[in-house]
């Protein structure tokens, strides 16, 4: 929709409609560049410093978005290894994902700043699959062989080590598990948990 030269975007945000499309044009020539080789499907962005190294094989997704901020996001897909990333799926600043053997992550997954996902480390090897829906918020750490599951929440400054069913969070160092129909707002906004009357 489109009034006096303004256009609302799909999270409905009122915006300049020629600058708006100047930057996202300008994301979409900057993702062609940084991922080449790399299959991308329609409209996929870096709007900010992305430092990819792709020897492996990565699939982007349609209108996957990387962000800028003050530290780069990091994508190492060595030799034999394969990135999937969903459409709609959004990468913050300063992510760092390492792959050697899959990396699988789903529709509409956010993935926070300073958050590192890997399936190899020092003593674990194994695929990591983050489903549709999934948050995982700044700075968690997901470990090689997890699986997370659709609609899970990873709090802030997590190590995810065990694999997180749908619709649960995994809060803590190791993260522990807990549906989300019982976790209250104020939970998952501050950092104490107020007891259940």
């Amino acid at each position: 929709m489109s009034q006096r030269g303004f256009v609302v975007t799909s999270l409905g945000k009122l915006v300049d409609e020629p600058w708006y499309y100047f930057e996202r044009a300008a994301a979409i020539l900057r993702a062609r560049a940084l991922f080449r080789g790399a299959t991308l499907g329609p409209r996929v962005g870096a709007k900010g410093r992305v430092d990819a190294t792709l020897e492996g094989v990565c699939r982007l997704g349609a209108r996957v978005t990387f962000r800028g901020g003050m530290i780069p996001t990091q994508l190492r897909v060595h030799r034999g290894g394969t990135l999937t990333v969903g459409e709609d799926a959004v990468v913050n600043y300063g992510v760092l994902i390492e792959v050697h053997d899959r990396v699988e992550i789903g529709a509409r997954a956010m993935i926070a700043s300073m958050s590192r996902i890997c399936d190899r480390d020092g003593t674990r090897t194994g695929p990591v699959v983050i489903e549709d829906d999934v948050w995982i918020a700044h700075g968690a750490l997901i470990q090689p062989g997890v699986h997370i599951g659709a609609g899970a929440v990873v709090s802030a400054g997590s190590v995810v080590t065990d694999d997180v069913p749908s619709r649960f969070m995994a809060s803590g160092n190791p993260a522990r598990m807990a549906p989300l129909a019982l976790v209250r707002p104020s939970a998952t906004c501050s950092n104490t948990v107020k007891p259940r009357n």
